[in-house]
């Protein structure tokens, strides 16, 4: 069941901002995604956003790990990251969130599905589609909402002070992709067109597609099957 409520009235209290609880159906899944992150097989209710998931990232010495918004297929999708977005809430934030994900555990997925014309939100950069990772001050400091579920992300959003609020927010932006011809010397073998994503290894893309090439270190490719 999704939900979806525009916050349009300016108080800085989140009771006013509840909706009814509908009946959750959702149920979290491991799913291996990469070494970095750990995808959670999420059920999102609305396909719109069916590319929106989340992942499970382990805390190294540099980094902070923990649960991150990320596409569903990385090889097709990448994410951006966009600050500075400052809403007022005089008439009201004017955010439209939808509930599209929820595993009943506190992990979910909210989405802006909107904004209410003539307020801030409306003349800023948010787009639909757009998932709230961050809201504090102007300035901060900032509190994560990143994979929260609606009744979390609309708590925090109350709980900030003031009459701005600042977001950051996560975007779903689709690779590049290029074609590349091989050619063949002497025309030993009928050209091959490779269809590469963004940030592909150029040499083991020809070798999983199995292009054959004069290099002694292919065998350890071939010798897999892959």
């Amino acid at each position: 069941m999704q939900r979806l409520l525009a916050l349009s009235l300016a108080c800085t209290a989140c009771t006013a901002l509840q909706a009814p609880r509908p009946a959750r159906t959702t149920r979290l899944q491991l799913a291996a995604e990469s070494e970095e992150c750990i995808a959670l097989g999420l059920e999102t209710l609305n396909e719109v956003y069916a590319q929106w998931g989340v992942c499970v990232e382990e805390s190294t010495a540099i980094k902070v790990g923990g649960l991150l918004f990320s596409p569903q297929d990385p090889r097709t999708y990448g994410t951006e990251t966009v600050d500075g977005i400052i809403l007022t809430r005089s008439p009201g934030l004017g955010i439209e969130l939808l509930e599209v994900a929820n595993n009943n555990e506190g992990v979910g997925i909210v989405v802006v599905d909107g904004t209410v014309a003539g307020s801030s939100a409306a003349d800023s950069a948010l787009q639909k589609g757009d998932v709230i990772a961050f809201v504090g001050q102007p300035g901060g400091p900032f509190e994560s909402v990143e994979a929260k579920t609606w009744d979390d992300t609309v708590d925090a959003l109350g709980r900030v002070e003031g009459d701005q609020v600042e977001l950051v927010v996560k975007r779903l932006v689709k690779r590049p992709v290029v074609d590349v011809t091989v050619k063949h010397p002497n025309g030993e073998q009928p050209d091959q067109v490779l269809r590469l994503f963004a940030g592909e290894n150029l040499r083991r893309a020809m070798l999983t597609r199995r292009v054959a090439l004069n290099d002694p270190l292919a065998r350890r490719f071939d010798d897999n099957d892959v």
